[in-house]
């Protein structure tokens, strides 16, 4: 895969700058809060006008725990009450729970 392959000659994040700079690309962030039941939830969705994923190898990146890929996705998930991806790949949305509420 590309990603190690450039995390293995130290190019990883170089590369990602040079990407970012030649990338006409737009992500839009926005956080929302909700009230329901006496509970308190902030909602965070992330969408992007890049090509997307495909989601179906998120089967795959939650069940592999130790797998180096993915590992982004796998704590996200953890530090969340869900994360929703729509199918194209291109919007994510996290839910917390906001305590002591």
């Amino acid at each position: 895969m590309e990603k190690h392959a450039l995390m293995e000659e130290d190019n990883y994040f170089s590369t990602l700058e040079k990407l970012e700079e030649s990338s006409d690309k737009k992500i839009e962030v926005c956080i929302n809060t909700l009230h329901y039941n006496n509970n308190r939830y902030i909602t965070t969705t992330i969408r992007d006008e890049g090509k997307g994923f495909d989601t179906q190898i998120l089967s795959d990146i939650f069940r592999d725990r130790k797998n180096f890929n993915g590992r982004g996705v796998y704590i996200s998930r953890q530090a969340s009450l869900g994360i929703y991806y729509n199918a194209k790949g291109t919007s994510v949305l996290f839910l917390h729970r906001i305590e002591g509420e």
